[in-house]
């Protein structure tokens, strides 16, 4: 049968093969073969009288063209005309990293002769393009020690640092997982890499962040009774077991969960016998978000409210909410439901300035929406009859402060010290327990905070003869539009003026409260 032959080549695979072998311990470093940019491919191109490009050769080496990395890989190394760069030839004294001793293979085992073995195990390495073959001639006892022969190419010349891990698993896997409980991943790598020497390489036990997480996240599973891997499956399933008196509702789209214990109950009616104050807040980042339907939809923000009591002690919560929705009816039914388990009305109620949550906490705790509830306090205030609402609600003094220091006029402000010192008459406000001495300081707080022109003279009547005379646009517009940043920056005070029983102490004396500053600390 006649084959038809392609082209002979210019030089012989043989002939490549000497000359790559003569220059062998040039070609790899640790291992992994040089770059193309490596002047050892110009060598081996002058080798073969410039008739094989550097690129073309480096490329059959690289794709193991005729074996050729193969070949020069499984080739012993001559210890005698090459001597790795990091030993020095002039030391006395040699340490080296290696627990073991590399021994020739002597008893005529061959690649052949392993794989007729019954229980053996390769091993690979992508690192150093090297494998170990390992085998046992008998099969192994019940606690009993093992045997092993190991086969390998012999490295010697070509040591490599390698950065891979072990895995953590078995009885390992338990004890690290114990040691994490109250602790965090980064800190238990803290500990461990203070018993190891400064700059020296990471070890294999060394493990990463990564692993030590999920190793801690299945031990508290396996400690909580989670078996099944999503989050609303495992709270049903958490419901109707060792928490069944503690989840009282589970949502599932959007997520909603409301969760006490009988013993958060119990503090919560101790502490109601006296007057009694709760603080309510919410706070994002704690909970991920969830994943739903096949097509991996990512849900909304989830939040997770808590309300806390101050005692002697600290703070203790008392009522929790994780939620994807953050409106005014979600959380308000989550107060009445936790008021459905027999306890009282709170006599004061600290929150920040969120309308849904203060809306919320009204509606549950005073059966008014927030209109009505500021009415009923005016009323109070100017002298006309009424009864006081069963809870006090009031807004946090941090959150006011914060408030106070991003109003726009003041942020324009260039003199910092100028700044804190308007910012701290406002603070004045939050202190007013008298109704006159709240108009009386914001009118005087008004004058000095919004002039407009800071540090120089104001606009005098002449000068409003002169807007209102002349009708010449550009000379009035700089005027004009100072009038109109002063009454949008009046728009925002006036906002915050309307919330002011909230937010001030001038309900303190007719709610008997023994706090007067409004905090949740």
């Amino acid at each position: 049968m006649f084959v038809k032959r392609g082209r002979k080549p210019l030089v012989d695979p043989d002939d490549v093969f000497k000359g790559l072998e003569k220059y062998k311990h040039c070609i790899f470093e640790n291992g992994v073969q040089k770059g193309l940019t490596d002047s050892i491919w110009d060598t081996l191109t002058k080798e073969l009288e410039h008739k094989i490009p550097r690129k073309t050769l480096y490329i059959s080496v690289l794709k193991d063209s005729h074996s050729y990395k193969t070949k020069l890989l499984d080739l012993p190394v001559d210890e005698k005309s090459y001597k790795p760069e990091h030993e020095s030839e002039t030391s006395e004294t040699q340490s080296t990293d290696s627990d073991y001793e590399v021994e020739k293979c002597s008893n005529g085992y061959g690649i052949k002769d392993i794989k007729k073995k019954k229980f053996k195990l390769t091993i690979s390495y992508k690192s150093c393009n090297n494998s170990l073959r390992g085998w046992s001639d008998t099969e192994p006892q019940k606690e009993c020690s093992l045997e092993i022969q190991i086969l390998t190419r012999d490295t010697r010349g070509q040591e490599l640092k390698h950065n891979t891990k072990r895995h953590l698993k078995g009885l390992k896997r338990k004890i690290v997982a114990k040691q994490m409980v109250t602790d965090i991943a980064s800190n238990w790598r803290h500990n461990q890499a203070s018993l190891f020497q400064f700059d020296r390489t990471s070890p294999p036990n060394l493990y990463h962040q990564g692993v030590l997480r999920k190793a801690k996240q299945e031990h508290k599973d396996k400690t909580l009774g989670i078996t099944v891997k999503c989050p609303i499956y495992s709270l049903v399933e958490l419901k109707y077991s060792q928490f069944a008196t503690s989840i009282h509702f589970i949502g599932i789209d959007p997520l909603l969960v409301h969760y006490w214990s009988q013993f958060q109950i119990i503090i919560y009616k101790d502490i109601n016998k006296k007057y009694s104050k709760i603080s309510i807040d919410a706070t994002g980042g704690i909970v991920k978000k969830i994943k739903r339907t096949s097509m991996n939809l990512l849900s909304a923000h989830i939040f997770l409210y808590e309300a806390v009591v101050s005692t002697e002690y600290g703070q203790l919560p008392v009522c929790q909410m994780i939620s994807e929705k953050q409106d005014t009816l979600t959380i308000a039914t989550w107060l009445l439901q936790w008021l459905r388990c027999g306890v009282k009305v709170p006599n004061e109620v600290v929150c920040d300035y969120s309308t849904a949550l203060l809306g919320a906490i009204i509606r549950a705790f005073c059966g008014l929406n927030m209109r009505t509830y500021v009415s009923q306090y005016f009323d109070l205030l100017v002298g006309k009859c009424g009864i006081p609402p069963n809870c006090y609600v009031r807004i946090d003094v941090a959150h006011m402060m914060k408030i106070f220091s991003q109003i726009p006029s003041l942020k324009g402000v260039q003199n910092r010290n100028l700044k804190h010192f308007y910012v701290r008459c406002l603070r004045i406000l939050l202190t007013c327990t008298v109704f006159d001495d709240f108009t009386t300081t914001l009118k005087e707080i008004l004058i000095v905070v919004m002039n407009f022109l800071n540090h120089k003279d104001g606009i005098i009547n002449d000068d409003m003869n002169i807007i209102f005379e002349d009708g010449e646009e550009e000379e009035n517009g700089p005027y004009l539009n100072a009038i109109e940043d002063y009454l949008n920056d009046m728009k925002i005070v006036l906002r915050l003026c309307k919330h002011f029983p909230l937010w001030s102490s001038v309900m303190t004396n007719i709610f008997q409260s023994p706090h007067p500053i409004a905090s949740s600390a």
